[in-house]
């Protein structure tokens, strides 16, 4: 590995504000509107109000003053575990991708109090609301979140020449899928968790429930069978991309079921989890050729 890349932590409210608006009007996610509010009460109140984006502006301002000292702990706390263990979970994330960074690079992190983490280019969000609650259930920090937005970057650049190599490209929903059943299965490697200082993660709630059946695994979920044939590809010297490259076109083959398990999700959201009818239609097995 010729460059390990640096994470540098910022904190900035406006910044944080601007996303916080997108986050109440992404038109691809509607969930994150309902999630954001909810952890915001204050906001829900307002959220019909005309001058709302105003409102959303000033409300960020004032919480980050008033949570100024927990703020600051967990920016240096954060620190500390970027400083002692960055270079290493790196190290790691390039051996199981097969990545190397080419050029001295450098992620910029912000803190954030979005009730989910975003990448753009060579940039995350952290959110720290897990960790102002007291719930951060599976350990995760900057770091682990950090490596986490920066494998999806690593996907993306190497599926770019798969989809060219076959001529497809891939669906939003598919690559989503993907790109997260990955993430998740690369940071639940025994190396990882150690680096990183984490528990198992189930991932993000869309994939929790994600089933597949294969000719030799029936009734597994998406990312737990990822992990398997990352840990085998290990073993054997198979290279990522190589693994990468078959998983490409196995989801190209199943689009359709997830483009419906994702109209499910975003129709319904978490009420999958407590609607026994829906839960059932959510865990459908999907055929994953070969």
């Amino acid at each position: 590995m010729s460059h390990i890349p640096k994470i540098i932590i910022h904190i900035d409210p406006e910044r944080d504000a601007e996303m916080l608006w997108k986050f109440l009007n992404h038109p691809q996610f509607p969930q994150l509107r309902n999630s954001n509010l909810n952890a915001h009460p204050k906001l829900k109140e307002s959220a019909d109000k005309e001058n709302f984006q105003d409102i959303v502006r000033e409300y960020v301002k004032s919480f980050y003053v008033d949570h100024a000292q927990e703020i600051d702990t967990i920016y240096k706390l954060n620190k500390d575990l970027v400083e002692q263990s960055g270079a290493h979970a790196f190290q790691e994330l390039s051996r199981l991708m097969d990545y190397t960074w080419k050029t001295e690079t450098t992620y910029d992190a912000y803190l954030s109090i979005l009730t989910g983490s975003t990448f753009d280019k060579n940039n995350f969000t952290y959110s720290i609301l897990g960790e102002l609650y007291g719930k951060n259930d599976v350990k995760k920090s900057l770091l682990s979140v950090g490596i986490h937005e920066i494998s999806h970057l690593i996907f993306f650049e190497l599926l770019k020449p798969i989809e060219h190599k076959h001529k497809i490209i891939l669906h939003p929903d598919g690559k989503y899928f993907l790109k997260e059943s990955i993430t998740t299965a690369l940071l639940n490697t025994e190396t990882l968790r150690s680096i990183l200082r984490t528990e198992e993660d189930p991932g993000n709630p869309e994939i929790q429930k994600l089933y597949i059946t294969t000719p030799q695994d029936t009734g597994i979920l998406f990312v737990n069978y990822i992990k398997k044939q990352i840990i085998r590809s290990k073993q054997t010297n198979l290279p990522f991309n190589t693994l990468l490259e078959q998983l490409v076109l196995n989801v190209h083959a199943i689009e359709k079921s997830l483009n419906e398990k994702r109209a499910l999700w975003n129709k319904n959201g978490y009420a999958i989890f407590k609607n026994p009818t829906l839960l059932s239609e959510y865990e459908k097995l999907i055929s994953l050729g070969h």
